[in-house]
């Protein structure tokens, strides 16, 4: 008799290591022992770690520049790791991070610091924080890593105004 159905079963969806298995039955319900396939994969449903001691360069809290540098320390993606795919950075004007104000930027996996070109549309006196996250290679993402507020000013502050009068308390 022919073989009329494949049937396949997997070791389970856990975490790391998974084997799919098939089982050939004919047209008179006769079926094969479950046979192991070479179609194996690996699940990885583990979100990477937060990016660590995220903060902005020194002097950078209040500055006329539009050009934020901040740096992180390098997360790790814990086991069952697929891996480490890139670190995403951007900025927001929640202190919980976002993308809101400049979109994320991917960058490579060993990567620490960046620093924004200039151009960026910063408004000033407006609370902004930069937000590392990092993705693995099986698209889980990391929860956001935030700096503390920083903020733009680049308009000086007006000159004071006064004037020098005559003192008439002293007429003779």
């Amino acid at each position: 008799a022919s073989v009329t159905n494949i049937s396949y079963a997997s070791n389970g969806s856990v975490d790391g290591s998974n084997v799919f298995y098939a089982i050939a039955t004919d047209s008179l319900g006769n079926a094969t022992s479950c046979t192991a396939t070479n179609l194996n994969y690996f699940l990885d449903t583990v979100r990477p770690a937060t990016a660590g001691s995220p903060s902005i360069a020194s002097g950078y809290h209040n500055s006329t520049s539009t050009s934020p540098t901040f740096t992180w320390s390098t997360p790790s993606d814990p086991a069952p790791s697929s891996g480490l795919n890139r670190i995403e950075v951007a900025i927001s004007t929640s202190a919980t991070g976002g993308n809101e104000a400049a979109g994320w930027t991917s960058l490579g996996i060993a990567t620490v610091s960046h620093a924004y070109a200039s151009g960026l549309s910063l408004s000033q006196c407006v609370d902004y924080y930069a937000t590392i996250r990092s993705v693995d290679d099986a698209g889980n993402t990391s929860l956001n890593a935030v700096t503390s507020a920083f903020r733009v000013d680049t308009t000086g502050p007006t000159a004071p105004a006064f004037s020098i009068g005559t003192d008439q308390s002293n007429s003779q």
